[in-house]
């Protein structure tokens, strides 16, 4: 179980590394804003325009095939549908079309059917934006990025939605020890977080993950949610 938990850290550096759009350490915003260019970033998560999480434009993680999933993100008009990487039977990854550079949309697939899908956000849009518009999520699990550094990684889960969104804290904001000071001020979360991956999984996989992140010895605190700092 710890080694499958694991995994979900280093995919996302896995993938965008040979793409070379952008590193584990530093995530690239668009000058996009959606109000004025809906067809360059997507916001159907947050409304459940096309269907209700986890399902996302159509596409069902758990149900969905290989071969269906591609299809509808290549048609989606904020993805660069023409320019799919595939790294090996059960992944792929697509840039945006604005900025052509930055990773939009990955899918792990296996046995040929989708098992999530990892939405990288475009456009900054802010963890108290979607706290506002789904409500509080369960809770939260909070890793050191690097036991050398003071970098963290918070991923906030709600679970009735198999959804989750991702921070990862920059280098130039090593210095906020967010992992400490995140416990110290009693699980109060800074309400200037800012989204950088959206993940679809399917039912059951968050329940394993959040699982996993209370168990001792995996560097993962499972923290229940406790509502912002300011």
């Amino acid at each position: 179980m710890k080694n499958r938990f694991l995994v979900y850290v280093g995919v996302f550096c896995f993938l965008t590394l040979p793409l070379l759009i952008t590193s584990c350490s530093t995530v690239t915003y668009g000058n996009i804003s959606p109000a004025q260019n809906p067809e360059s970033a997507d916001q159907s998560w947050l409304a459940d325009e096309t269907c209700s999480a986890p399902c996302w434009q159509g596409i069902q993680p758990g149900i969905s095939s290989r071969q269906d999933a591609i299809q509808l993100v290549e048609g989606l008009s904020f993805v660069d549908g023409k320019n799919m990487r595939t790294y090996d039977e059960s992944n792929v990854g697509f840039l945006c079309r604005v900025p052509s550079d930055v990773a939009c949309v990955s899918m792990q697939f296996k046995a040929g059917i989708l098992i999530d899908v990892r939405l990288y956000m475009n456009y900054p849009l802010s963890i108290k934006q979607v706290v506002e518009k789904l409500g509080p999520p369960a809770g939260y699990s909070i890793i050191r990025r690097r036991p050398e550094t003071k970098g963290c990684d918070i991923e906030f889960f709600w679970i009735d939605r198999q959804t989750s969104v991702e921070y990862y804290e920059e280098p130039h904001n090593f210095g906020d020890d967010l992992c400490d000071t995140t416990s110290a001020n009693g699980g109060k979360i800074p309400a200037k977080l800012y989204v950088q991956k959206i993940n679809y999984m399917k039912p059951g996989e968050m329940e394993e993950k959040v699982q996993a992140a209370q168990k001792p010895g995996t560097g993962y605190q499972y923290l229940l949610w406790k509502g912002f700092l300011n």
